[in-house]
């Protein structure tokens, strides 16, 4: 039965813990993305989807919808939208008709080629 909740995850060590490193990326989503795409990914936006952008910017989960956040608008919360800088959140199987990442900067959808990109 599939379980929508909240998980908390606890690691322990022996001893002091020094964080690994940051890495750099070598590339962000500006690199997958196409250049010219059909107007089929482009979509106008719901009253439901305008309010979780709205929620996003109020609550300080994106701070300016015109960079390249990559989050899922086909969610019921925008504690749920994965809102992403730059990079793509973990991408989810099953039919992917129930999660649609979207390029806020761009305001569409991303492409088949560019999620194999990913």
């Amino acid at each position: 039965m599939p379980q929508s909740r909240d998980r908390v995850y606890i690691g322990g060590t022996k001893g002091s813990f020094v964080p690994p490193v940051p890495i750099k990326l070598p590339i962000g989503i500006e690199g997958v993305l196409e250049p010219n795409v059909n107007d089929p990914y482009y979509f106008k936006l719901t009253p439901h989807k305008k309010q979780l952008i709205k929620d996003c910017l109020s609550n300080g989960l994106i701070d300016n919808i015109n960079n390249d956040w990559v989050m899922n608008l086909n969610v019921s919360t925008y504690k749920r939208t994965g809102a992403r800088l730059g990079i793509s959140p973990c991408l989810l199987a099953g039919g992917g008709g129930n999660c649609t990442f979207v390029i806020t900067s761009l305001m569409r959808k991303l492409t088949p080629v560019e999620y194999l990109r990913l």
